[in-house]
């Protein structure tokens, strides 16, 4: 497992494991290394916040989510759903099988345990960017962009980024009828993440919103999605001027996705309500009152459980 901190690996046994099931052998060639700076940050930080949203701060396994989805389980007498990490879907796709059983649950905490150990959080990234199915034959972020928006990786923008990362739920499922409506569901969500990292902006997070209404309108009207998504890649999201450095996905990695700044923004924004005073809320990255950069540079972080 060692090795995978300088070594790419070239099949996983999700790819063994769907070459059986075609009664061929995996091909090793599929996957198109891309290291994670030549990744767009607007899908690296879709794919965080929508997937895994304390990813930097939890040690392969998010207790806290497991707990409360444990609870809901027994409350709604369902099995335990939507709380794999990042790093436990790594260790899903590296080394185990798509089974639902008890037994691989527990090989998929212990594995991700062990990479949380052995890799940097950059580096548990690039891996699973680069060995997730993003549809059917489709292995890693750089066939997923060439297929879907026939561009690299580097070059999609956050609107393609929140349309892709959709795909990573279900992705050999067709979008349309229920799996469109869950995909379009997560988009919203991917787009929540993005503004709230500060990677888009407001008009640009309303540029966003309003193509994926489009898009929602298109699938539902059975309009096949490669169709859709073509249409989408001739007309780019218009930036918007902003101050400080451009966004990357080291600075991205390094504040933690944003999730100290939300948190402390949301306080901010909490203390001035109580006070029944409610100015404009501007998140952090678009220049705030001199008040919250005071409050955000000397908010106490809490820690995930």
């Amino acid at each position: 497992m060692a090795e995978l901190a300088h070594r790419n690996p070239t099949v996983t046994s999700y790819m063994r494991y769907r070459a059986e099931q075609a009664g061929r052998a995996p091909d090793p060639g599929l996957i198109q290394w891309v290291p994670l700076g030549d990744i767009s940050p607007y899908l690296v930080s879709a794919v965080v916040g929508a997937e895994d949203p304390v990813f930097c701060r939890h040690g392969g396994i998010w207790w806290s989510g497991l707990r409360k989805s444990i609870g809901k389980a027994i409350r709604e007498r369902k099995g335990v759903r939507g709380v794999s990490t990042i790093t436990q879907q790594l260790a899903r796709n590296l080394y185990l099988r798509p089974d639902r059983s008890m037994r691989r649950k527990v090989q998929e905490a212990l594995v991700a345990r062990q990479l949380e150990r052995v890799l940097t959080k950059e580096r548990i990234l690039e891996l699973y960017l680069n060995v997730v199915e993003w549809g059917e034959g489709i292995w890693g972020v750089g066939m997923a962009a060439r297929e879907h928006f026939s561009r690299p990786a580097a070059e999609l923008d956050a609107f393609q980024a929140v349309v892709l990362s959709s795909l990573l739920p279900a992705p050999r499922r067709p979008l349309r009828d229920q799996n469109a409506r869950r995909a379009v569901g997560y988009q919203k969500a991917a787009l929540q993440a993005l503004y709230g990292s500060g990677a888009v902006s407001r008009d640009e997070g309303q540029q966003i919103r309003a193509r994926i209404v489009e898009l929602e309108r298109a699938l539902a009207e059975g309009v096949p999605a490669p169709d859709v998504l073509r249409r989408s890649t001739g007309r780019p999201i218009q930036p918007t001027p902003r101050d400080g450095p451009a966004i990357s996905v080291r600075s991205l990695v390094a504040d933690h996705f944003g999730v100290e700044r939300r948190r402390a923004f949301w306080r901010f924004r909490e203390a001035v309500l109580r006070e029944r005073r409610a100015p404009e809320t501007p998140l952090w990255w678009t220049g705030e009152p001199e008040q919250a950069r005071e409050l955000l540079a000397r908010a106490p972080l809490r820690e995930e459980g």
